[in-house]
């Protein structure tokens, strides 16, 4: 006895007949479309796909639709036990589900940093002082919290730092850079200050450092593109004088070394001098016109600011260095 509900062969010939085999443009398909096609092929049923999806059945039956146009194809047929793929739909089910599940997995959130298991490789861009100030007591940390990983400080011109930081190719900055503001995080380190250097047996070191004396004086001058705006130059245009340089050099800690045995002047930070004074045959002045500090901080750009390696350096970063709040640049 023929069953009512079952559609006849000429309903089934009619059916298939409004569908035509097309190339299917990737550009046109929607993800929403892919996940309805794997709930129903897993469920065979449209109700069943629909309480997976947190869809209704008519959202399911239009979406299933509109795949079905696009690949010219009815995918899903009903039978008495529910719906059942087409063979053009059961060369789909594999490929259509290893995409979604690759598409999860690329989504899904990444194992956790493990310092003492990673081999990651951080670059950090530093001047010059940056990296007699930070790489002794960061290198220490690193191998013992990070044995695996890897560490390189990099010193690039200043305005080669916002694509570096934003391409990727360096993970942290440090120093006065206030020029990193939009799309930056900003954590404050320390403050420093500039120092003037001058031979121990010099006449500026027995009796002192005068405006006019440093004006009239020969300097040692610092240029370098890796380096921030001469602070010192800015604090003197209030005079309308500027130095008289003898010999520049492009780095900070070079230029206190040549001060020794000679009338030379270098007004550097104070942290480019660690370790020289003990020599003897260096003093350190104040300089005769006040200078601005050196606000010196932490950066790193926003796409990095919740990867939990980055997170991890900026901590070890900070807990050895910063005595300052975290704010937004």
């Amino acid at each position: 006895m023929p069953n009512p509900s079952a559609p006849d062969a000429a309903t089934c010939t009619h059916g298939l007949a409004m569908f035509t085999m097309n190339a299917v443009n990737i550009r046109d398909l929607d993800l929403n479309l892919l996940l309805v096609f794997e709930a129903v092929a897993q469920t065979r049923s449209m109700t069943a796909a629909g309480r997976r999806l947190g869809q209704a059945q008519p959202t399911v039956s239009h979406a299933l639709g509109r795949l079905r146009r696009l690949c010219g194809d009815p995918l899903f047929v009903r039978t008495r036990t529910g719906v059942e793929p087409t063979p053009y739909a059961e060369r789909l089910i594999g490929p259509i589900t290893h995409a979604l599940d690759t598409v999860r997995a690329g989504f899904a959130r990444q194992l956790p940093f493990e310092p003492a298991t990673s081999e990651r490789v951080f670059t950090v861009l530093l001047s010059d002082v940056g990296q007699a100030a930070f790489l002794p007591q960061l290198t220490l940390r690193l191998a013992n919290e990070a044995p695996n990983a890897a560490l390189v400080a990099a010193e690039i011109p200043r305005a080669a730092y916002r694509e570096a930081l934003e391409a990727g190719r360096a993970d942290l900055a440090v120093g006065g850079l206030g020029f990193l503001r939009t799309g930056f995080y900003r954590r404050g380190l320390f403050v420093d200050r500039y120092v003037c250097c001058v031979c121990a047996n010099s006449r500026a070191a027995r009796e002192g450092l005068t405006l006019d004396d440093y004006l009239a004086g020969r300097h040692v001058g610092v240029i370098s593109p890796g380096l921030p705006d001469d602070g010192v130059e800015h604090a003197l245009l209030s005079t309308g004088r500027g130095r008289r340089f003898a010999v520049k050099v492009p780095h900070f800690l070079v230029a206190p070394t040549l001060v020794r045995g000679t009338d030379l002047i270098a007004t550097v930070p104070s942290r480019a001098l660690r370790g020289l004074e003990a020599s003897g045959d260096i003093a350190v002045l104040e300089p005769p016109v006040p200078t601005a500090p050196i606000d010196v901080g932490l950066y790193w750009h926003e796409r990095l600011h919740g990867d939990d390696g980055n997170r991890w350096l900026r901590g070890l970063v900070t807990s050895l260095f910063a005595d300052a709040p975290e704010r937004r640049g």
